[in-house]
């Protein structure tokens, strides 16, 4: 399987991986089930994984999880942000980047869907590819930038 712009133009291209499983998400539309999907993998490497911004900070990344709720999600992932002074606007702070809203799927691919207040119109947020229990995403700012959440 071969993933690539995760998200954005999220041009996902896949060879013959099964497909999605029939007990995963198809319950989570149906409304059976909350599936919950937890952050293993960041970068290519396990948690916790530790970059640099341009600025000099570094941001070690913790855990992170996704939820499917018949056709809502919700999201959070948690990171500690060290600058140096004056490179950044965090001295050293604990984040935790949420968020949420409806999805919709189009075979095994998921799309995230958020209200968008200053456009009044439902925009996608990004897109997940889902392969049995495990749910590869990106970030919307940074597509190279790949997860790997598993159900447990």
């Amino acid at each position: 399987m071969v993933l690539a712009g995760f998200l954005g133009a999220a041009a996902i291209l896949s060879t013959s991986t099964p497909s999605l499983s029939p007990v995963s998400l198809s319950r989570a539309v149906g409304g059976q089930d909350t599936l919950v999907y937890t952050l293993v993998r960041y970068l290519g490497d396990t948690l916790p994984v530790i970059t640099r911004d341009a600025g000099g900070c570094v941001w070690t990344t913790y855990s992170g999880w996704y939820r499917l709720f018949k056709n809502r999600w919700a999201s959070s992932e948690r990171r500690r942000v060290t600058c140096p002074p004056g490179a950044g606007l965090f001295a050293d702070t604990v984040t935790d980047q949420q968020g949420s809203g409806t999805f919709r799927r189009l075979g095994d691919t998921v799309v995230f869907q958020q209200f968008d207040t200053t456009r009044h119109a439902l925009m996608e947020w990004g897109r997940g590819l889902v392969r049995r229990d495990t749910l590869y995403t990106g970030d919307p700012v940074e597509p190279d930038e790949p997860r790997i959440y598993i159900t447990r």
